[in-house]
């Protein structure tokens, strides 16, 4: 592995944009990260419950971990809505910014971009894309609740314990199973 095909791009970016442009588009990604995990969450919780209620099962540890791991797809189906039109105004601008073909008049920040769609072409063009991000989301979180939920099945062999590093192991193993299987 050359380090150098790795730095080149980092050092060239500085030096023509300083620290600034290291973080050139985070926002509009951690608002998005934000809302993302903000509805996946909620929505494991909330399908869990009537999941629970359904199987009647009394809590959510009784559930097989297929069954939890269904809970988790659901709610990366419920992520979908709030990721697809961020992605697509992300995509929007970095097409933009690639090919160099930023059109006078068309918008070159997030929320302008975003403002730009949906009163130009309509609002239900900002779920342009929304299949296939539904497909990622929803097996995606298929595999990181189900991933963590073996692994916190294993660390942990009370389920009322709550210990950070069996938390953040289990996390990790969600996450790897995420994307691992998702790449792949």
């Amino acid at each position: 592995m050359n380090i150098v095909l790795y730095l080149q791009p980092f050092s060239k970016t500085f030096r023509q944009e300083g620290v600034r442009g290291l973080y050139a588009g985070s926002i509009p990604a951690v608002l998005a990260n934000v809302g993302e995990s903000a509805v996946a969450f909620l929505a494991y919780g909330r399908i869990s419950i009537g999941v629970q209620y359904l199987t009647g099962s009394k809590s959510h540890q009784e559930l097989s971990l297929f069954s939890q791991a269904a809970c988790g797809a659901g709610s990366g189906a419920c992520a979908s809505f709030v990721l697809t039109p961020t992605e697509l105004v992300k995509c929007r601008l970095q097409t933009q910014y690639i090919t160099g073909k930023a059109a006078a008049g068309v918008p070159t920040t997030p929320f302008a971009m975003f403002m730009h769609i949906a009163t130009k072409e309509g609002p239900m063009q900002l779920m342009k894309g929304w299949t296939p991000t539904l497909l990622r989301e929803t097996w995606g979180y298929f595999f990181f609740f189900g991933g963590y939920e073996f692994a916190k099945k294993n660390l942990m062999s009370d389920p009322s314990e709550i210990s950070l590093w069996k938390t953040a192991v289990s996390g990790g193993v969600g996450g790897t199973m995420c994307w691992g299987l998702l790449i792949h």
